[in-house]
């Protein structure tokens, strides 16, 4: 209902009365006050005059369900939304609700306590500044094929910051970069059985709105945002519901067609291959050698300093 009350309001240059929006959605107009104030109370503008009726003024910068509801077009990302103020991590509330949910759901917040990024690292997530979202999926697919997502992921997200004007790289497996600051990360966790994807959650964080000083001191060198690199305002609104778009064309292209072109244009996009690398890995030792290719799995071809040939599945890019 409000979603569509806000839809008809933003087609509208001049006021349209409560009898008219009443008539039109076939409730009382006490329940079209009732939803104008819930959307005031959600920080939209919306001038209210006697006798003339409604007209919205402003829209709040808020990642709010309404307006990603209203910008949206996707099929079947998105069209779920679960959103918080404030979560410990968006990942978390996923996994714990994902057979609860339907395929698509997306689990959404304004800030994070415990944020999460791979290998338990803390992910920075302050209010109002970037975009902590997981999107829950559910492909009739093998468990080994769940390596291919966060390359999905990263290709949807660096394809549409290229739309921006952002030269971002994909960095093997999960992270983005501008000029080798890091600007998004992917975090993909799963629940399956031996031989089938249960569910599928897809977490990234991008930083948007960050200054510098927004920052902690200990990343500042090493971490960047949109608006620090494009030095104007980006519409955190409109950022989610293309990338959710983008991910959305690249999920169903790969249940139709398999990992192969998205594999193509993740070769595209990457700053890791070709390249002297240092590979961390948890609980065992370090990996120095080059980055060769990308393989069908999503896994990396690897030469170690012997010659040697094998494929890495996991671990941390250190680029030398």
């Amino acid at each position: 209902m409000r979603q569509t009350i806000l839809k008809l309001l933003s087609e509208q240059d001049t006021y349209i009365s409560g009898q008219e929006l009443s008539e039109r959605l076939g409730v009382s107009r006490t329940a079209i006050w009732k939803h104008i104030s819930a959307l005031k109370e959600k920080g939209y503008e919306i001038e209210s005059i006697p006798n003339k009726g409604y007209r919205l003024l402003n829209t709040p910068n808020r990642l709010i369900p309404e307006e990603i509801l209203r910008n949206l077009k996707t099929t079947t990302l998105g069209k779920k939304i679960v959103f918080f103020e404030e979560i410990d991590s968006t990942n978390t509330q996923a996994k714990e609700s994902a057979l609860d949910y339907p395929e698509g759901t997306i689990f959404l917040a304004e800030a994070q306590t415990k944020g999460r990024g791979r290998l338990g690292r803390s992910w920075s997530s302050i209010p109002g500044k970037g975009i902590w979202c997981s999107v829950l999926l559910k492909p009739s697919l093998d468990p080994t094929f769940a390596g291919q997502f966060p390359l999905l992921t990263a290709v949807a997200i660096a394809e549409t910051f290229h739309n921006l004007g952002v030269d971002a790289k994909i960095k093997w497996p999960n992270d983005l970069l501008v000029d080798g600051k890091k600007i998004c990360g992917i975090l993909t966790e799963m629940g399956a059985e031996l031989d089938r994807i249960n569910y599928l959650v897809i977490g990234f964080g991008i930083n948007v709105k960050h200054k510098l000083e927004d920052f902690p001191k200990e990343i500042r060198t090493i971490a960047t945002s949109l608006e620090m690199v494009l030095k104007k305002e980006v519409d955190r609104v409109q950022l989610l519901c293309d990338i959710l778009l983008k991910l959305e064309k690249y999920y169903f292209q790969l249940l139709k067609e398999g990992f192969e072109p998205i594999r193509k244009l993740w070769k595209e996009y990457t700053c890791t291959l070709g390249h002297e690398v240092k590979i961390s890995r948890f609980n065992e030792l370090p990996l120095f050698g080059k980055a060769l290719d990308l393989n069908p799995d999503g896994s990396l071809l690897f030469e170690l300093p012997d010659g040697q040939i094998i494929n890495v599945h996991s671990g941390e890019i250190g680029l030398q």
